[in-house]
């Protein structure tokens, strides 16, 4: 997810262009517009009223509290802004190469040396601007390209391993996924929204023997729209698994509902999201000690102003990386 440079609702904007060029209707154009625009306007109002909630209400009069806090307060001061990973920027990529493939009709980045496709109403600049944001800002893959990097799915010691199955559940156009695709033994891509079914069909047609697309959400019980771990992996045993999870704050659920499969297989690691709701990094990392997985959270905190259930202390650790090993 998109948060300082493309809000959600810049998303949808985005994704309504498509309606707008396949009707080339003038009028609803104009209407699609002026929605958005409110609804970004909208938003914006109600991200600066977290940030004045937490910076000049909340830490002002809880001092013993913004102690624990003073580096990501004292940043978020420096850049008068509202801002979900509030560390300083330490190195920059290279600017990526970036292009259009007529063929297929789509933007595309290169990432180490593969092609990384982006929905059809984006420009090759964006998709450029999204990547970077990926790897410079969210820092995903690693790399210390910020101070602290709350949303980090892997480090030198929790990775892919050789012949693991790595699920990327909520993976948009899975970065993840194709980072670990000489790894895996074989990769099962997560994704319900329809505007990533033929970039990431592009994106992993070279590898479409090891690939398994599945356009639903993961979630914790078994409808038209959403499978569970348990219903997708029951023929499985004897295996090493690498899941990531980011999936909207459904995390929790999936984990709850999928205790059979989390402890039926030789290995499990799970890269799992804790930001989208307030007491989930307990909550999930309690259901996780249970079933008798060791686990560290990420460094550093999140804020996550889309989330209307805001709670003090508002700092939210990005993400938990938990591991388990059958004896």
């Amino acid at each position: 997810m998109i948060f300082s440079d493309i809000p959600i609702a810049l998303c949808n904007f985005l994704k309504n262009l498509r309606t707008m060029f396949k009707y080339n209707n003038e009028q609803s154009c104009i209407k699609i517009i002026q929605a958005q625009n409110k609804l970004i306007s909208n938003l914006q109002e109600d991200i600066l009223s977290v940030r004045k909630e937490i910076i000049e209400i909340y830490f002002d009069t809880h001092k013993d509290i913004a102690n624990q806090y003073r580096s990501e307060i004292c940043y978020l001061k420096s850049i008068q802004a509202m801002e979900p990973f509030p560390y300083p920027q330490i190195k920059r990529i290279d600017k990526p190469i970036s292009g259009y493939d007529d063929k297929q009709k789509l933007p595309f980045v290169i990432h180490r040396n593969k092609h990384l496709y982006f929905p059809d109403n984006w420009s090759p600049a964006l998709a450029s601007k999204v990547y970077c944001n990926y790897i410079e800002r969210e820092n995903l893959l690693g790399g210390g390209y910020t101070e602290k990097a709350p949303h980090q799915y892997v480090t030198d010691s929790f990775q892919v391993e050789q012949n693991d199955i790595v699920v990327d559940a909520g993976c948009a156009e899975a970065l993840f996924a194709l980072d670990s695709i000489e790894k895996a033994k074989h990769i099962y891509l997560l994704e319900a929204d329809t505007i990533w079914l033929k970039p990431l069909q592009t994106t992993f047609a070279p590898y479409k023997n090891k690939v398994t697309i599945i356009p639903k959400i993961l979630s914790g019980e078994i409808s038209e729209n959403s499978i569970t771990l348990n219903s997708l992996f029951n023929k499985y045993s004897n295996e090493s698994f690498f899941i990531k999870m980011d999936i909207e704050g459904a995390e929790e659920s999936v984990i709850q509902e999928s205790k059979e499969f989390l402890t039926s297989q030789n290995k499990i690691k799970l890269a799992c999201c804790t930001y989208h709701r307030a007491r989930h990094a307990e909550t999930i990392s309690s259901l996780l000690k249970d079933l008798g997985y060791t686990f560290e959270f990420s460094n550093g905190y999140m804020l996550f102003p889309l989330d209307k259930n805001q709670q003090p202390p508002y700092f939210r650790k990005g993400l938990i990386r938990a591991t388990r090993v059958r004896e």
